[in-house]
């Protein structure tokens, strides 16, 4: 049986996170390949100053019309292993009681590149309560150890959703790709030959994993320049160009495609970016990983 979590205390615990996090909200940087998602401001839901999202808040979904940001940590993450007991599998989120508004599912990389890193995947089921995004089909990664993440969103497929599916709509023209993270790098540090297994996501599957790739990047900086280098899947980060303030960018000759990220960490300890074609976004890959 797949376990199920109900949801209706969160209220009070929302209020009591809003109260008691508002003074250690850190600082707060990413981005998004599309407007339907918002991925560079603090949280406003479930806790404040966390590192989150937010989504069209209507249904129609419409980017202008957008919900709070909801933190991870304290929001869906915290929802989808209180529902498993922090190990990886399959459930359902209930919000309020009785209603699933969420079929949900946590997987682990437990060897190679990006192990320890934990994606988290949701299916919207039903609308969501007043002022919460509509969802639709939403993956989020998180890097081992740190509070940086990465991930895809695309609307709910229309219709009366099935009990179970591991469809989360994300061939759907309006995917967006994102990452955010706290605590970003804003005054680069020296790095020679610096290692960081990256791990990508691309139309993640979370009943049989596909859609995950995988690489090591090579990061160079000093005297106020630096370059990033490496493959993750098939995305070549080679001619990726690192500016000071821990940000880093490549647009690709003869195309509108563009990598675009950013270091989180006074070391420099993680990054967390995304790959992204504007013209045609079949191949946009949301990435990120620590350093070794």
């Amino acid at each position: 049986m797949k376990a199920s979590l109900n949801v209706q205390k969160l209220a009070i615990v929302s209020a009591f996170l809003l109260a008691s996090a508002s003074s250690f909200a850190a600082p707060v940087a990413g981005g998004s390949s599309k407007a339907f998602v918002v991925a560079d401001k603090p949280s406003t839901m479930m806790a404040q100053g966390e590192a989150g999202i937010s989504m069209p808040g209507t249904d129609p979904y419409d980017a202008t019309k957008q919900s709070g940001v909801v933190s991870f940590k304290s929001g869906p993450i915290w929802q989808t292993n209180q529902v498993l007991g922090g190990a990886d599998g399959n459930g359902y989120i209930q919000m309020p009681l009785g209603t699933n508004i969420a079929e949900t599912w946590r997987h682990t990389i437990t060897s190679g590149v990006g192990t320890g890193t934990q994606i988290y995947a949701y299916r919207q089921l039903n609308n969501p309560l007043p002022g919460y995004p509509h969802f639709g089909g939403e993956v989020v990664a998180k890097v081992s150890g740190q509070e940086v993440y990465f991930g895809e969103w695309a609307p709910r497929i229309a219709g009366t959703p099935p009990a179970s599916s591991t469809d989360l709509n994300l061939s759907h023209a309006d995917r967006t790709v994102f990452y955010t993270g706290e605590n970003p790098t804003t005054a680069m540090p020296n790095l020679v030959n610096a290692k960081y297994d990256v791990v990508g996501v691309n139309q993640y599957n979370p009943g049989t994993q596909a859609g995950i790739s995988k690489g090591t990047l090579t990061a160079n900086y000093g005297g106020g320049t630096g370059t990033l280098a490496g493959l993750v899947g098939t995305v070549l980060f080679n001619g990726t160009t690192i500016a000071s303030d821990g940000s880093f960018a490549k647009n690709f000759s003869g195309s509108t495609a563009k990598i675009e990220g950013q270091f989180y960490g006074a070391a420099a300890d993680a990054l967390a970016g995304i790959y992204y074609n504007p013209a045609n976004g079949a191949n946009d890959m949301a990435f990120g990983g620590a350093k070794q």
